[in-house]
């Protein structure tokens, strides 16, 4: 699940993970991410959405089991902001390379597919 405010990023996003080899939902706010009735390995969240917080939503969506596994892709700049998006997941921040995503989502995978999929979550936040 992709979740970005911004049209053209969320688009450009949708496509290189596509070519990346994985299947995106894309969705343009938290609450058409609140009415996707699905669940997802990982989720790619803005801290900062249009209608709404990307940290909640991110919160919300792992506690009822919709989603396993956040990654915040954000052009946020607020410390507090990205303290508390990295509680929950791990924070790439809008600028970097296109690799340092890719290289969080794959992190975020090999959680998901390992025996117990906080080990390397937790590594990784230390």
């Amino acid at each position: 699940m992709l979740v970005e405010d911004d049209h053209g990023v969320l688009r450009a996003l949708a496509r290189m993970l596509r070519l990346e080899g994985y299947v995106t939902w894309t969705v343009l706010s938290a609450q058409g991410a609140l009415d996707l009735q699905l669940e997802f390995d990982a989720g790619v969240f803005d801290i900062e959405l249009g209608d709404g917080d990307g940290v909640e939503l991110a919160r919300r969506l792992c506690s009822e089991g919709r989603v396993r596994r956040v990654v915040f892709f954000t052009g946020c700049a607020d410390p507090q902001r990205i303290r508390e998006a990295r509680s929950v997941g791990e924070v790439v921040l809008k600028g970097s390379s296109t690799g340092a995503l890719l290289d969080a989502l794959a992190r975020a995978k090999s959680c998901c597919e390992s025996r117990d999929p906080w080990a390397a979550l937790e590594l990784e936040s230390v």
